[in-house]
């Protein structure tokens, strides 16, 4: 690098190149780096440019008209608290991601496991050099969702926490709070049910439908709260014209919930449960 500092030497055409390529290289081969103070992988993603290159915006609604689409950095909102301050404008370099493992894996990209400035993190991350156009638009809508369901975030599903383009416009993700585990092989009461069906209503009431009720897009927490995650096919509608479509939604969450309750029968002067 000719004796140069490597913010000298990035600044340079050659070093933006070398970056490029090497990050390009990671990512096409999926290499993982063992950090030596952890005994789990990790896979370490370079972001675009140096630590003052992306700006990261609030989550908060704007009045500009302009679309996710043309936004060239990453926007960012610290976990909210429940009165939904929006946080003033911050920047991010590559360390702030420490992936730890993948999640899971579905048609839009892959769901991650990351810390995050600290805190641990849900990261959906989607490869735009793969994927269809249509799952770029898809994940831009979900954090327009997100954004209109931002007094019920932490309560009936995840908060918000980052989203954007990430290594150039090489991927786009949204980070969200890790709100629990899968539903699968858990048992629950009535008014966890009660509650779940309570989140629905409150997101039918913003006008919009989920679209994908099925077991893997409810997690439940340690204290036995559900939780509705994903919303990459949630569409708009009006709740008056499309009265029907919403009554559907809630009462398929309703009968899919069913399968989980925990029945008890009260035999021989004891409360017996029946799984």
């Amino acid at each position: 690098m000719d004796k140069k500092t490597f913010p000298e030497f990035y600044q340079t055409s050659k070093g933006k190149d070398v970056v490029q390529q090497i990050y390009n290289y990671i990512r096409g081969n999926e290499l993982r780096y063992e950090n030596p103070n952890s005994p789990k992988p990790q896979v370490l993603v370079p972001a675009q440019g140096d630590n003052n290159s992306h700006t990261l915006r609030s989550n908060s609604k704007s009045s500009s008209s302009s679309s996710l689409t043309n936004q060239a950095s990453s926007t960012f909102s610290n976990q909210q608290s429940s009165s939904n301050v929006p946080v003033n404008q911050q920047k991010f370099s590559f360390a702030d991601f420490k992936f730890k493992s993948i999640l899971g894996e579905g048609r839009s990209g892959k769901m991650l496991l990351c810390e995050f400035r600290g805190e641990m993190i849900a990261l959906k991350s989607v490869d735009l050099s793969k994927a269809p156009s249509y799952v770029l638009e898809e994940m831009q809508k979900e954090v327009e969702i997100y954004k209109d369901l931002a007094d019920i975030q932490g309560k009936y599903i995840p908060k918000l926490i980052c989203y954007g383009y990430y290594g150039g416009v090489m991927s786009f993700v949204i980070g969200m709070t890790i709100v629990g585990t899968s539903l699968s092989e858990q048992k629950i009461k009535k008014r966890q049910k009660t509650r779940a069906i309570k989140g629905l209503e409150a997101i039918h009431k913003h006008g919009i439908l989920h679209n994908d009720i099925r077991e893997e897009n409810i997690l439940i927490n340690d204290k036995g709260a559900l939780y509705l995650i994903d919303f990459g096919m949630a569409s708009r509608e009006d709740t008056k014209k499309k009265r029907k479509l919403f009554d559907e939604e809630q009462l398929k969450l309703s009968q899919l919930l069913d399968g989980y309750i925990v029945h008890f029968v009260k035999k021989e002067g004891r409360i017996n449960q029946v799984t």
